[in-house]
């Protein structure tokens, strides 16, 4: 049953400041009958319009594909672009997508910006060949998205120490005329996890992708759901460990997903900033019981800021305390 008393403009306004407004559909059609006819209505509108847009994206997304094949490139489709080319269409509406993010590998990467290029993509914006994290921004007057073409997964290379070749975490599935590769849903969810906690730098800001969230409960609710275990044990090192498992812990308190309680314990740094501490005490680690310090390893203290154009590994994981879930 839906909770009484909602200020439905407030939660309207928090779906659309997180871009989950047409996530919401799921929860109109069930009790629709129960919310009011001027909410249902808006949730169904954005939905339907993204769902259209989103068919837009699908069709640019084949075609950049099927320009790269020709080329002799098979790339592995990433976050959004990944969920348009396994979503049935009528769950294409539900995820907000503003460009299609596509890999390649680092010796097809020139080949690929000619492939897209000689489709009438132009170069909006491309990294220093030399940059720890390359990747170039294409686009087309004609179209409602760009494409970020990257040669690498989202956060630090060193992250991924523990994976080997991205392939073997991935299977080949047709797109309409071509050929892609899919990251496994564990995969999918080990990289949504790095982009928010160490690309977006949330782990030390404090900062929570709803969206993002949203889809990891969608990959732990799919047909091959996430395997929370094997997640687990790709992560290496203490400091990875803590990241991962604070947003497993959101994951499970803010949606419900039914993360193993042994993989919800977390070390939160005692020089959080104080507001930051508050609210997550106050919300996502609420119930939880607090255990011994943690050993303060060395290196230097930096906290990475938005504008930083690389991350600092030698960034050291401060003492702090265990937080774990309680069973």
């Amino acid at each position: 049953m839906p909770p009484v008393d909602v200020e439905w403009t407030s939660v309207i306004g928090l779906a659309n400041r997180t871009l989950t407004t047409p996530a919401l559909i799921d929860f109109v059609e069930k009790f629709a009958p129960m919310l009011p006819e001027d909410v249902c209505a808006y949730i169904r509108h954005i939905h339907r319009r993204n769902g259209l847009r989103n068919d837009r994206l699908a069709a640019q997304l084949e075609e950049a594909v099927v320009a790269l094949n020709g080329h002799g490139i098979t790339p592995i489709l990433l976050k959004g672009a990944s969920t348009l080319a396994t979503a049935p269409e009528a769950r294409r509406g539900v995820r907000i997508m503003s460009d299609l993010d596509i890999m390649v590998m680092p010796d097809e990467a020139s080949t690929a910006v000619a492939a897209l290029c000689g489709i009438g993509y132009d170069i909006h914006d491309q990294t220093p060949p030399e940059s720890q994290r390359w990747h170039v921004d294409l686009n087309r007057s004609q179209d409602i998205g760009s494409i970020d073409l990257q040669q690498a997964a989202p956060g630090p290379a060193y992250l991924y120490q523990n994976l080997g070749d991205a392939l073997n975490h991935c299977v080949p599935a047709p797109l309409g005329r071509a050929r892609v590769y899919i990251p496994t849903p564990t995969f999918q969810a080990l990289m949504l996890i790095i982009h928010d906690q160490f690309q977006d730098y949330g782990y030390w800001l404090g900062d929570l992708d709803l969206r993002h969230l949203v889809e990891l409960r969608d990959l732990s609710d799919s047909a091959e759901p996430v395997d929370w275990g094997e997640l687990t044990s790709l992560v290496s090192g203490e400091f990875m460990k803590n990241a991962v498992e604070t947003q497993l812990i959101a994951l499970a308190e803010l949606l419900g997903v039914d993360i193993p309680i042994a993989l919800r314990c977390v070390a939160l740094p005692a020089d959080f900033p104080p507001a930051i501490r508050a609210a997550v005490d106050a919300s996502t680690l609420s119930g939880h019981t607090r255990a011994s310090p943690v050993d303060e390893p060395s290196g230097p203290q930096k906290l990475p800021q938005r504008s930083e154009d690389r991350f600092d590994k030698n960034w050291r994981e401060p003492t702090g305390i265990v937080v774990c879930a309680k069973s």
